[in-house]
């Protein structure tokens, strides 16, 4: 036996983190039982597997594949469920490394009429999608699973995770215990009351179109929408299924309160005392800041996290060079970063994001350059608005629709430097997503590992909790997790930043 498979066997620990008191004998980890979700009527123990051969057939899977049904559009970001008739894409390929005979398991739940599959591929997914049959277009009911096998699958996967910022942030993992809680009870009567007004809302909308033969049933779309949101909330009851994982991509920390809706927020707390969030007045132009000011760009080397996503920006990784490409994208991204600081439009866009105002300022700026619709000049709420989505178009749509956008033209009229360095950001080919990238990524740096890890240090009895640009803790510490966020978006980007604490 090696040294290294040594050290591991003796470090085996049982399932209640207890280490193994004979760590020389082998014993097979025993997850512990896996809670997922399926309609509160679909009875698999003593309905489907009464009729199956059960030394072919495994429980769990069918669980498994019904828990997908339902629990994936919740993960999906662009995922219309309306769109897609209520079918949720399924990838087969992933599928098939947990259940080998898949296809089996779906053409008896099919047989059944527990589910349907669509009959073409749902664009975008490469994927014919599953749907239940009506008879189980309901709520969902939590149920375990104990095959540790699949469990071991779904909870030891790696992809799209960044295994070693998770070890990383343990300080943020070790307060999803027993002590978060959420009031289950008026969750659910909160979700019957949202799941009301969301019924009329639809119907109010689909009163003005056209009826069509294939749309869904209103009563199919709410039915989702509550069942999305009560998983997460019943994830936090029940401190089973957490998923706390960190992004590869973006680098930011998942966990249920990142996916909880913000109005069950209420009923969450720890260890019985209320939760706040300490959040960044405007956050993303304050972030965004971080590529207005050369001095700040080359500090905390944010052409080395450009480079990263960018290919087009490969001679970023080594500033010295540049003079080398003096036609490049990335040069003129440099040399523009280098007087940018003297133009006015970046004075005054930098200015309004260090007062807290900035939605307010740039409302007020179209309303003066004549650049708001007609119909809201009259409604601050609808002015502010238009401006923040404005904004978020901006700073993430691709480089030609400034061409036909008429939120990217109101912005790009107010701030042309600033538009030009974005554009030179996410030039290049499939690379728009550079500058969100970039923010998220400068984000999670500063608030999980800066921040976070700075509070854990001095403070370790503090519970933090993040909400991406946002850090929770409990009533009475709120002071001490604003001075520390404070100070670090101080030394980052060199303003004072206006911070908010609003009660969850």
């Amino acid at each position: 036996m090696s040294k290294i498979q040594k050290q591991k066997k003796e470090k085996f620990i049982d399932n209640s983190g207890n280490k193994n008191p004979e760590p020389k004998k082998y014993k097979r980890k025993n997850r512990y039982p896996y809670r997922l979700y399926i309609p509160e009527n679909l009875d698999i123990d003593e309905g489907l597997m009464e009729v199956l051969d059960r030394s072919s057939y495994h429980r769990d899977n069918f669980i498994y594949i019904a828990h997908l049904i339902v629990s994936i559009p919740a993960r999906l970001k662009d995922y219309d469920f309306e769109r897609n008739y209520g079918f949720t894409p399924i990838d087969k390929k992933i599928l098939s490394r947990r259940i080998h005979n898949y296809r089996d398991h779906i053409n008896i739940l099919v047989t059944n009429d527990i589910i349907e599959e669509g009959t073409s591929y749902m664009p975008g997914y490469y994927s014919r999608g599953l749907k239940f049959t009506p008879k189980y277009r309901k709520k969902v009911k939590g149920i375990y699973i104990t095959k540790n096998t699949l469990i071991k699958s779904i909870t030891e996967t790696t992809n799209h995770r960044d295994i070693e910022a998770e070890a990383k942030l343990w300080y943020l993992k070790q307060w999803f215990n027993e002590n978060l809680r959420i009031d289950i009870e008026m969750t659910e009567k909160f979700l019957e009351i949202d799941k009301e007004l969301s019924w009329a809302k639809i119907a109010k909308e689909r009163s003005k179109k056209r009826i069509s033969k294939k749309q869904i049933s209103i009563e199919e779309i709410v039915n989702m929408g509550y069942n999305m949101k009560f998983i997460v909330a019943d994830k936090i009851n029940h401190r089973n299924n957490l998923s706390l994982t960190v992004d590869k991509t973006s680098g930011r920390f998942h966990s249920p309160l990142t996916q909880l809706k913000s109005g069950l927020r209420k009923y969450v707390s720890y260890d019985n005392k209320k939760l706040l969030g300490i959040d960044i007045v405007n956050s993303q132009p304050l972030l965004v800041s971080i590529v207005l000011d050369f001095e700040n760009f080359k500090k905390n080397e944010i052409y080395k996290i450009i480079a990263q996503y960018n290919t087009n920006h490969h001679e970023l990784n080594d500033m010295d060079k540049l003079s080398n490409y003096n036609n490049s994208t990335s040069t003129m991204l440099v040399n523009l970063l280098k007087k940018c600081s003297k133009k006015k439009d970046v004075q005054h866009f930098k200015k309004a994001v260090a007062d807290g105002i900035f939605y307010e300022f740039f409302g007020a700026l179209l309303m003066q350059k004549d650049l708001l619709p007609l119909e809201i000049v009259n409604s601050p709420k609808e002015i502010r608005a238009f401006a923040k989505k404005a904004v978020f178009t901006a700073f993430f749509s691709k480089v030609n629709d400034g061409k036909w956008n008429k939120y990217v033209m109101a912005f790009a009229k107010c701030f042309p430097t600033v538009t030009r360095i974005f554009n030179l950001i996410k030039q290049g080919k499939d690379a728009h997503n550079t500058l969100a990238c970039l923010l998220q990524r400068f984000e999670s740096n500063l608030v999980l590992h800066e921040v976070c890890g700075e509070i854990n240090n001095k403070y370790p009895q503090i519970p933090i909790f993040t909400v991406h640009d946002s850090i929770v803790t409990t009533e009475g510490n709120e002071q001490i997790v604003e001075e520390t966020f404070r100070k670090h978006l101080q030394l980052k980007l060199g303003v004072n930043p206006q911070l908010k604490t609003e009660e969850w």
